[in-house]
Order: structure tokens, then C-alpha cells, then sequence
């Protein structure tokens, strides 16, 4: 008997709901089933990115570059931010004359005119083969380390209107790419260093690979030398002496994860993940270690200017430090 009481007692709130549903009017749905969503807006996010030029701080957050002064460290104040990007953002270089090109991972590489910090502007957007990591200019192109697709060369006369001229190594993942004399140094994960020879950036030449113990992720070119980040393998030392066939020569090992590296003056800022910062000193062969300032997080990024290094950590964010005594860095504010 209960049963069959709640049998009808269901099939009422069945009839109710169906009535109800024929009540509500075709305008609750919406207007276009095809509309597509869009962002609008964002703010915060993933923040692994920076960049300096004398007073002015570029920091990709999230779908954005902010523009920061910090002609007064302790006291950093955001000048600007970039119109919104496609994606997040990877890295950022400049120009050096009101430009910057940022490297938006599956976005592709945009191009910002920041001649005006309080309003940048979106110059151009191009949608690259792979997934845009990082970006080195030589004259009016950009050497794009393209992840999956390797190295992509790409034709910036017109921001507007970008467009690839070439590639080299597509079926090799590249990190970042260093360049000295039209050769370009690609830092290729697991595999090493590969060697671009762009004399001809039409038919660049893929001139060969150097293996490095680790997994490269960054380089930078000092003094005729070629140092190399390999996470867990330390610092990767090559001798540059022949340009096309870069021969490792030494090899210093961090005590974390060295992940990037930033030159100033004669040493390295070497921003070492859960080790935090270091600071090493090119010796004439294997790097010295001459301080270290541990964040309790994970260090990702860094750059210098003057004596002041800014460093992003995964964890802790944005930290200034004074390295003006190079031994002993200062913490100055984060």
C-alpha cells in the first residue's frame, strides 16, 4: 500500500515539474546558441617572467605585462598594465626603443609598444606553430624558441603583419635561444644545446648539437662563453671559440635546480628553485660560488639592474635583493 502511495505521490510531482517547464518562456535561453564565450577581463595568475631596463620593472602576470617604476626598490609603484594578452605569459624581451615582444606560450608572440608606460598598446599578435617560450631578436627578426616546433624566424618589420620566414630543429623542443654573430644557441631540454646558423635567415643551417648532462632551460652568453641552465646538471660551461661547434668545457654544480641564469658585470645571478638565489662568479673555467639566498619557495626567474636583483618565486612572488656586496645579499622587500 505505501508502495503504490508513493508511486502517485511521484508521478504528481512528474506531471507538476513538466507543467512548470512549459511555463518557462523560449527568452530564458539564449539568444544565440552559437554565441561563443570571450574573456573580458582577468586579473592575477601565473606569474614566471620579468625583465628590467634601467628605473622600469616588466612583469608578465597572468594575461597581462605590468609596468613598474623602481627607480625606489622598497617602494615599486605600477606605472601601467598591457591590454589584455592570449595567454599567459612566458617571457619578455625588448627592443631597447619602446618595444616589447612577449611570449605567450599557445598565444604566439605579441607585440607591445610601450613608449607610453601608463598606456601600452597592442601592436601585433601572431599565432606561432608551436608554443612560444621565449624570444631573441636579431635586426628586424625574432628567433622564437617555439617548444614543439623548435626554432621559428620570424619577419618583425610590420608588428601588424608578422610573419615566418623559416624554421630550424621543428621536431625538437626549444627552451630559449642565445645569440652571438647570427648563430643562435638553442636550449633544448634533455637533448643539450643545439647550434642554428642564421647567415641566411631564409635557409638557416642546422649546424648540430652539443649534449649536456640535465635538462637545459636557459642560457646566456658572457665573454665568449656559453652558460647553460640544466636544472638538476648544474651550470653547463661552453667554449664559443668555435662558434658553430660549442664545446662543454666545465661544469659547476648548484645544490638545487638551476633553472635560469641573468648576467651582470662578470658574475651570475643563477636562480636555483628550491635553493633559491645564487650568485657565481665566471671564473676562467668553472664558475665559483660566491653567495646564496635561500626564499623557502621555488625560484623561477630573476633579473638584474645595477646592484638590485628582482627574482620571482612560485610561492613567495616578487622579492628585490641588494647585491652590492655580492657575498652577502640583502633581502630588500618582497
Amino acid at each position: 500500500m505505501m508502495s503504490l502511495l508513493k508511486l502517485k505521490r511521484a508521478s504528481i510531482w512528474t506531471v507538476i515539474f513538466v507543467f512548470m517547464l512549459a511555463l518557462i518562456p523560449a527568452g530564458a535561453h539564449a539568444e544565440n546558441s552559437n554565441d561563443e564565450w570571450q574573456i573580458v577581463g582577468q586579473t592575477g595568475g601565473t606569474t614566471k617572467a620579468l625583465l628590467t631596463e634601467e628605473t622600469t620593472l616588466y612583469v608578465g602576470s597572468g594575461l597581462h605585462v605590468l609596468i613598474l617604476d623602481v627607480s625606489s626598490p622598497e617602494k615599486m609603484q605600477v606605472l601601467g598594465t598591457s591590454p589584455l594578452l592570449p595567454d599567459f605569459v612566458e617571457s619578455i624581451t625588448s627592443d631597447g626603443a619602446g618595444r616589447l615582444y612577449v611570449s605567450c606560450g599557445l598565444g604566439g608572440l605579441v607585440v607591445l609598444d610601450v613608449t607610453n608606460p601608463k598606456e601600452p598598446l597592442l601592436l601585433g599578435v601572431l599565432d606561432t606553430r608551436g608554443y612560444t617560450e621565449s624570444v631573441t631578436l636579431l635586426d628586424n627578426l625574432a628567433i622564437v624558441a617555439d617548444g614543439p616546433q623548435g626554432v621559428q624566424i620570424i619577419d618583425v618589420t610590420n608588428p601588424a603583419k608578422m610573419k615566418t620566414l623559416s624554421e630550424a630543429y621543428p621536431l625538437a623542443y626549444a627552451y630559449d635561444v642565445a645569440i652571438s654573430d647570427k648563430i643562435a644557441y638553442v636550449a633544448g631540454g634533455g637533448s643539450g644545446v643545439f647550434t642554428v646558423d642564421l647567415t641566411n635567415p631564409i635557409k638557416p643551417v642546422e649546424a648540430g648539437l652539443t649534449s649536456l648532462d640535465g635538462f637545459t632551460y636557459d642560457l646566456e652568453i658572457l665573454k665568449g662563453k656559453l652558460y647553460a641552465a640544466c636544472a638538476w646538471g648544474g651550470i653547463a660551461v661552453l667554449d664559443l671559440k668555435e662558434p658553430l661547434a660549442p664545446k662543454s668545457i666545465a661544469t659547476a654544480q648548484t645544490s638545487g635546480w638551476a633553472m635560469a641564469l641573468s648576467s651582470f658585470g662578470n658574475d651570475l645571478l643563477v636562480l636555483d628553485g628550491a635553493d633559491g638565489v645564487m650568485v657565481y662568479g665566471t671564473a676562467p673555467t668553472i664558475p665559483v660560488k660566491l653567495s646564496a639566498y635561500t626564499m623557502g619557495g621555488f625560484v623561477l626567474d630573476g633579473a638584474v639592474s645595477g646592484t638590485t636583483a628582482f627574482v620571482l618565486d612560485r610561492e613567495k612572488g616578487l622579492l628585490t635583493l641588494d647585491l652590492s656586496k655580492k657575498t652577502n645579499p640583502d633581502l630588500i622587500c618582497r
